[in-house]
């Protein structure tokens, strides 16, 4: 199955037994706006009794384009260390992007959550190849390594293929 957004971007889904393979061909990788570098998001709290200030990176990256303010945006924020539900959700509406991921260290790969401005959600592609994209351009991840994302519907996995990403979704019955 394959689809054009935009005239653009092609999106190639075949589905196995355990897992749905989709290909994102993004013309360029997905991109940090080069004017807009990570911002922080700011997180007090206490430590001993002694107010903490924390600075998270925060960024917005464009998924499907090579252009700035184009394609479909999603946030970014990389964490050390969980946070709680109602910050993420604070953050998430303040970003006022249709989804932000948020990346947590994990034993194996990374804990990875998405929430719109309103509400978590499940399942997020373009979010996800954000996420995967910020990972291996900030050198968290070396390119070639597929990173692995525990979420709520279960593991997903991006590998990094030139100028595409593979992200693997988990197959359900319907």
């Amino acid at each position: 199955m394959a689809a054009i957004f935009n005239g653009l971007d092609m999106i190639y889904l075949s589905v196995t037994g355990r897992t749905q393979t989709i290909l994102w061909h993004l013309g360029k990788f997905p991109r940090v706006h080069p004017f807009l570098p990570a911002t922080g998001r700011t997180a007090y709290h206490e430590k001993n009794g002694e107010p903490m200030v924390t600075t998270v990176p925060v960024y917005i990256i464009d998924a499907f384009t090579d252009q700035p303010f184009r394609g479909n945006p999603a946030g970014v924020v990389l964490l050390e260390k969980p946070a709680s539900d109602a910050w993420m959700q604070n953050v998430a509406m303040e970003m006022n992007q249709a989804e932000t991921a948020f990346v947590v260290p994990a034993e194996k790969g990374y804990h990875l959550r998405w929430f719109t401005p309103t509400v978590e959600v499940d399942l997020c592609g373009h979010a996800t190849l954000a996420a995967a994209s910020i990972l291996w351009r900030t050198h968290k991840v070396p390119k070639t390594e597929t990173i692995s994302f525990h979420t709520k519907s279960g593991w997903l996995h991006c590998t990094r293929q030139e100028e595409t990403i593979q992200l693997d979704f988990p197959a359900r019955k319907v």
